[in-house]
């Protein structure tokens, strides 16, 4: 093949790893709001526990379980995405 094989081979992994680069999302971006968002949930589960007896004597155990199931649900929600991320660069 000479010298025209290699350098083929060469210019595909270059420009696909520019493609790639340009295409693909920051994770550490991602990585970093999880990280926030779980810390969210760790928070809301501290609060829960501190402030038990506050939340039952006022009954207040609807809203802080709407709480918490609004916090999980938008962590849930961001590491499907992360995940959908992942598939589509390591498959494709």
């Amino acid at each position: 093949m000479g010298l025209q094989g290699p350098l083929l081979m060469i210019g595909w992994f270059l420009f696909s790893g520019v493609l790639m680069r340009y295409m693909s999302p920051s994770f550490g971006k991602l990585t970093a709001i999880e990280q926030a968002l779980e810390g969210d949930f760790r928070a809301c589960h501290t609060n829960l526990v501190t402030h038990s007896e506050e939340i039952a004597f006022y009954q207040g155990n609807n809203w802080e379980e709407e709480r918490l199931n609004t916090t999980f649900n938008v962590i849930t929600a961001h590491i499907i995405i992360l995940l959908y991320y992942f598939v589509i660069i390591i498959y494709h």
